[in-house]
């Protein structure tokens, strides 16, 4: 038979540590008490020495060096893309639209299309009008 492994909220942890530290209580005697074994107690105690409030964020939530970390490296991705479309484009931005279009038509496997709009300087909306749009005679010439 397993046993259901417990979770523990944030508010609980920080009381249990609070018995420790403020009442004077003995790891062993707290967690006695809790139902929780003395190493669990220990460690969370270690945790809250170390980062304070951003110890226990809850479940899902990152803590605020985490979420800062992801936050950077998700920036770092996007300016990474931006720049392959800037190197690929080769000097689309001082060209007409439509060549912007037929830029991002092509390469729209590659990058997503509303970064390489907003890149080059091009409405979404209009590109996938665009791609509605018949050809015109004039331009079957």
């Amino acid at each position: 038979m397993t046993t259901k492994r417990r979770k523990f909220s944030g508010d609980y942890k920080k009381k249990a540590i609070r018995l420790v530290t403020n009442k004077g209580m003995s790891f062993g005697e707290v967690g006695k008490k809790l139902g929780i074994r003395e190493t669990l107690l220990r460690s969370w105690k270690s945790r809250w020495d170390k980062l304070g409030e951003d110890a226990f964020p809850g479940n899902g939530k990152l803590s605020a060096r985490d979420a800062e970390r992801a936050k950077r490296i998700a920036e770092n991705r996007r300016l990474r893309r931006v720049e392959g479309i800037l190197k690929k484009s080769d000097g689309l931005l001082c060209q007409s639209i439509k060549l912007r279009f037929r830029f991002i038509k092509s390469h729209r496997k590659i990058w997503p299309v509303r970064l390489m709009c907003k890149t080059l300087e091009a409405s979404h909306t209009g590109f996938y009008l665009w791609l509605k749009r018949p050809e015109s005679t004039r331009s079957k010439r």
